[in-house]
């Protein structure tokens, strides 16, 4: 949130506005950022896109388990860790394919993340 307003006040004039658009993290980080006046000043209108705004953990189909309290303490565990999540070895590279990527995923950009 702290970015998005600094970058808004570096690049636009006073009284200017942008378009904000914020996909997945982008657009958690624009309802963060919304209440900030740096922000409010310089938004015409947002565009959310693939985004949580409310029971991510509860909801998310990250982990291939039953929708239940295991499953949100395990995914809530997951999205709250910092990154990188330990060391890259072929089981993390296919958890990240699987929770990322599509099936039909090229290899070199699942080498990419």
């Amino acid at each position: 949130a702290d970015d998005l307003e600094a970058v808004l006040g570096a690049t636009l004039a006073p009284g200017r506005k942008a378009v904000l658009a914020g996909h997945s993290m982008g657009g958690m980080t624009v309802m963060a950022a919304a209440a900030r006046p740096g922000v409010r000043e310089h938004a015409a209108a947002v565009l959310l896109c693939s985004t949580g705004v409310t029971r991510l953990a509860a909801e998310a189909l990250v982990l291939p388990l039953r929708a239940g309290a295991l499953r949100t303490r395990l995914t809530t565990a997951v999205l709250g860790a910092k990154a990188p999540l330990g060391p890259v070895t072929p089981v993390s590279r296919k958890f990240l394919k699987y929770a990322t990527m599509g099936r039909g995923s090229a290899p070199d950009r699942v080498d990419a993340c």
